[in-house]
């Protein structure tokens, strides 16, 4: 169970990081106006450490 449990989590963390490494990344592709909303909102994420990789 504490396997599965942990797994989980790791598949949750790896997931978020990708989708907004992702995101930042198609956002900085276009043109200033959305990058900045991009970084407000990867400036909501709570976390520092997933802020930072958002960035």
């Amino acid at each position: 169970m504490k396997r599965k449990l942990a797994a989980c989590m790791l598949s949750l963390l790896i997931g978020t990081v990708v989708t907004a490494n992702a995101n930042a990344f198609i956002c900085k592709a276009f043109n200033p106006t959305i990058d900045k909303a991009c970084e407000s909102a990867c400036n909501k994420i709570s976390n520092d450490v997933l802020r930072g990789l958002c960035l």
